[in-house]
């Protein structure tokens, strides 16, 4: 006599399903009311406040007057353009100089089997607990005429008067590079740790010494860690406050004009166009980056 296992009844999975979907349909309701009231309604009326003539608007007692001069004139007043161009200039030499210290690091710590790696990449990091105007009051100490920096440079010969290290472009790009460089440093890390490092050593096999080994095979794969990181210290350096206007001394970068304009001159439709064209300039050269990538990526693909 043959045996048969009893067969459990079917059930309908669909209400539990549909919950599940639903649930995790409602998880994205906080990111997404975030964005919304933290990113886009803010963003939204700084557009609008450009587009409005001065004291006019829904905060005021005078309806909008809608206008397009706020534009006009930064893009013919020389000053303003100026101030533009120096601006990306500093986020350009604050990417530079953040590849040039954070590279060597991240490329050691991916590279390193040691405590040491550990340590420094630790140290790397600390920075970032750190609140940036206590950041920017170290360089203070550091950079001033009486600072570590012109008395250790005194004391060797090398100069005979302090140089001026603070107060002007130079300070603020120093504390630029200081703050960001742990993005260039965690973005090439990541690109660094999934390189084979058997890549160097077989062009040193064919007979490549090693620097030119190094650049023939590790820096080229690197090159998207290397953007990542340039794109996130630009876009930060060019919209930075706190480290220009302590370090720099106020010197006219356009995150201190803008504030100038909201907070002293009381211009805010003229400040609200200065932060758009500001956010475009980031966001332009972020895209042309990228541009630059893709095309790169579709030439070495043919």
């Amino acid at each position: 006599m043959s045996s048969t296992l009893p067969v459990s009844p079917t059930h309908d999975d669909g209400p539990v399903q549909r919950r599940r979907s639903s649930l995790r349909s409602w998880l994205f309701v906080p990111g997404i009311a975030w964005v919304l009231l933290g990113v886009i309604v803010p963003f939204g009326y700084l557009l609008l406040s450009s587009l409005w003539m001065e004291r006019t608007g829904w905060l005021t007692s005078r309806p909008p007057e809608w206008t397009l001069s706020h534009y006009w004139d930064f893009i013919t007043d020389p000053f303003l353009l100026k101030t533009l161009l120096r601006s990306v200039i500093v986020g350009f030499i604050s990417v530079l100089g953040a590849f040039l210290v954070g590279y060597p690091i991240a490329y050691f710590v991916s590279r390193s089997k040691s405590r040491l790696a550990l340590i420094i990449s630790t140290i790397v990091i600390f920075p970032l607990l750190v609140n940036g105007v206590i950041r920017s009051y170290g360089w203070i100490v550091l950079l001033a005429n009486s600072g570590v920096v012109n008395q250790g440079l005194l004391l060797t010969g090398i100069i005979d008067e302090p140089l001026k290290l603070l107060f002007n472009n130079v300070g603020a790009t120093i504390g630029l590079v200081h703050l960001y460089t742990p993005y260039m440093v965690l973005s090439v890390m990541a690109v660094l740790s999934g390189i084979d490092e058997t890549y160097e050593k077989a062009a040193q096999d064919l007979g490549s010494p090693p620097y030119q080994a190094f650049l023939l095979t590790t820096l080229p794969l690197s090159l998207p860690g290397i953007l990542a990181g340039g794109l996130l210290v630009f876009a930060r350096s060019i919209t930075a406050f706190t480290t220009p206007y302590i370090l720099g001394g106020g010197t006219f970068l356009m995150p201190v004009m803008i504030q100038q304009q909201f907070t002293v001159l009381f211009r805010w439709s003229e400040g609200a166009a200065s932060a758009i064209i500001l956010a475009v300039t980031a966001i332009t050269v972020m895209q042309l980056s990228r541009l630059v990538r893709t095309t790169r990526h579709d030439s070495g693909g043919r």
